[in-house]
C-alpha cells in the first residue's frame, strides 16, 4: 500500500485494487496538457519573430549611421596636408576648400619660462624660514602660499608650490656633492609656453629664500608665410599654431635653418569619402542579407525564415531597393547611384561595379553630394524617408508589428495559465474519484472477508453436528 499527499488531501495509492493510481492519474493529466503544446510552439514563433523585427531594427540604425556622416558636407571637401621637411613641422587639415600650396619658415619655436635658484642648499631638507609665496603667471595673480613649521623646508617649498597648482611646477636640482653646500637648487617652470606665461614668484620668508634667476627666457612661436615683401608673421604661445589657414594645424618642431622654408601642401583627400561610401554599401548589404535569410526556404529541410511570407516587410524591401537605386529628378550631373558606378548584383547586393565612374564622380564632390543629398530627390532623401515609415514610434513598421506579436505572447501566456488551473482542478477531481474508489472496494472487500467467514463457521458448524 501506498500512502501520498496531493493537491492538499490524503490520497491511497492502490490499497484495495492494487492498481497504480498515481500513474493512472499522471497519464490522463498529460493528456489534458495537450494543448500546452500547440501553446508552447506559437510562443516560440513569436518570440521568433519579435527577435527579427528588433534585428532589423538594429541595421537600421547602423544604416542611419552611415547616412548621417554622409549628409555632412564636409565629408566631400576632404583635404590632406603635406609638410616637405616634417623634422621641422608637421601639417594636419580638417575638409575645406581652401587648397594650394604655402612656403612657411619656422623662425623661433615657442619656450617656457624656466627659473633657478642663483644660491642653494645643502641640504633638501635644509629650512628656507616660513612665511608666504606669491606667484604671478602672466596677468593672473594667485593667492599667497603659506609655508608654515609644517613644510619650511626646500623640499616643503618645493610640494607646497606644486600643491598650489598656480600655473608652474617646481623641482629640486642635484649639483652633485662638488657643490657643497650650493648642491640643491629649486627650479620653477611655467606649465605652459609664451611669453603669455611669463611667471614671477615673490618670497617672504623668514629664514634664506631661494633667489630666483633666468634659466630659459620665454618666448613665442613665430613663423612667416611666404617670401618676400608681402610674407606674413604669424605668432603663437605655443608651438602647435592653429588655423593659420582655416581648419590646418602646424606642429613646430624646430626652426628652419637660415634661408630655408619649408612647403606645406593642401590637397585634396577622397580617402574619408570613399570609407563612407564603402560603409553605406556595407550597411545596405546587411539588410539586404536580413530581407534573404528572412524570406528563405530550404526544400529539402521544409523551413523557412522567420518572417517568410510577411507582405509588410516584402514591401518595405522593395521600397528601399526602389530608394537606392532608382532614378532621381535632381537636376544635377548624376540621377543614380548606377551613374558613379555603384549598383545591384544578381544577389541584391551593392557594390562598386566600375571604378572608373566612381573615382570620377569622387572628383565632382558638389555634383556626387547633390546625388546623395539633394532634399527632394537625394538618394539618402528618399531612403530615410523609407527607413522613416520602419521605425516612426508607435505607428512605425516595427512598432506595429512588436505591439502584435507582443498581444499574442499575452495571449499565449493567459492561455497557458488557464489550461494549467484546468490541469490542477482536474487532477483534484481524479484523485478524489480513484481515492472514493478504493474506499469503495477496501468496503466491499471487508464485507466480503466478513460474509466468508461466516459463511466458514455455519459450514463448520454442520459438520460438527
Amino acid at each position: 500500500m501506498a500512502v501520498s499527499g496531493t493537491s492538499g488531501s490524503l490520497q491511497i495509492n492502490g490499497i484495495a485494487s492494487g492498481l497504480d493510481t498515481d500513474s493512472i492519474v499522471e497519464s490522463l493529466l498529460n493528456i489534458e496538457r495537450i494543448p500546452l503544446r500547440a501553446v508552447d510552439t506559437k510562443e516560440a514563433k513569436a518570440n521568433e519573430q519579435l527577435t527579427a523585427w528588433r534585428s532589423l531594427n538594429t541595421r537600421i540604425l547602423a544604416f542611419e549611421t552611415t547616412i548621417t556622416s554622409l549628409k555632412d558636407e564636409t565629408m566631400f571637401n576632404g583635404r590632406q596636408a603635406q609638410s616637405s621637411d616634417e623634422s621641422v613641422l608637421k601639417a594636419t587639415a580638417s575638409s575645406g576648400n581652401d587648397l594650394g600650396n604655402y612656403e612657411i619658415t619656422v623662425n623661433q619655436l615657442a619656450t617656457r619660462h624656466q627659473m633657478i635658484s642663483s644660491n642653494g642648499y645643502e641640504y633638501k631638507d635644509s629650512s628656507v624660514g616660513t612665511g608666504t609665496v606669491t606667484i604671478q603667471v602672466g596677468a593672473a595673480l594667485f593667492d599667497p602660499i603659506t609655508i608654515d613649521s609644517e613644510n619650511n623646508t626646500l623640499e616643503g617649498l618645493r610640494d607646497a608650490i606644486n600643491n598650489a597648482k598656480v600655473g608652474v611646477s617646481a623641482a629640486i636640482l642635484d649639483a652633485g656633492e662638488a657643490a657643497g653646500a650650493n648642491r640643491y637648487k629649486l627650479i620653477v617652470n611655467s606649465n605652459n609656453t609664451g611669453t603669455s606665461a611669463e611667471a614671477s614668484v615673490t618670497f617672504n620668508l623668514s629664514g634664506t629664500a631661494p633667489s630666483l634667476v633666468n634659466l630659459t627666457e620665454p618666448q613665442d612661436a613665430k613663423i612667416t608665410v611666404g617670401k618676400g615683401a608681402n610674407a606674413v608673421e604669424v605668432t603663437s604661445n605655443s608651438n602647435t599654431v592653429e588655423d593659420f589657414l582655416p581648419g590646418v594645424s602646424l606642429e613646430l618642431l624646430k626652426a628652419n635653418a637660415s634661408g630655408e622654408s619649408t612647403t606645406v601642401s593642401l590637397e585634396p583627400s577622397t580617402a574619408a569619402l570613399k570609407s563612407q561610401v564603402n560603409s553605406f554599401i556595407t550597411n545596405y548589404n546587411n539588410m539586404a542579407k536580413f530581407f534573404s535569410d528572412q524570406f528563405s526556404y530550404n526544400k529539402e529541410t521544409e523551413k523557412s525564415g522567420t518572417l517568410f511570407g510577411d507582405s509588410s516587410l516584402l514591401s518595405f524591401q522593395n521600397d528601399l531597393v526602389s530608394a537606392a537605386t532608382g532614378a532621381k529628378r535632381n537636376g544635377g550631373d548624376y540621377a543614380a547611384l548606377s551613374q558613379v558606378g555603384i549598383s545591384l548584383d544578381d544577389l541584391g547586393n551593392l557594390s562598386i561595379k566600375d571604378t572608373d565612374a566612381f573615382e570620377a564622380a569622387l572628383k565632382n564632390p558638389t555634383e556626387l553630394f547633390k546625388l546623395f543629398n539633394d532634399p527632394d530627390h537625394g538618394v539618402l532623401t528618399h531612403i530615410q524617408k523609407t527607413l522613416d515609415r520602419a521605425t516612426t514610434s508607435t505607428t512605425g513598421l516595427i512598432a506595429s508589428k512588436e505591439t502584435a506579436i507582443q498581444g499574442t505572447l499575452t495571449d499565449m501566456k493567459d492561455k497557458r495559465l488557464n489550461i494549467l488551473r484546468y490541469v490542477d482542478a482536474q487532477e483534484v477531481i481524479l484523485r478524489k474519484q480513484f481515492t472514493a474508489m478504493e474506499q469503495s472496494l477496501a468496503l466491499l472487500q471487508s464485507q466480503s472477508q466478513q460474509l466468508a467467514a461466516q459463511i466458514g463457521g455455519m459450514i463448520l458448524q454442520q459438520q460438527q453436528s
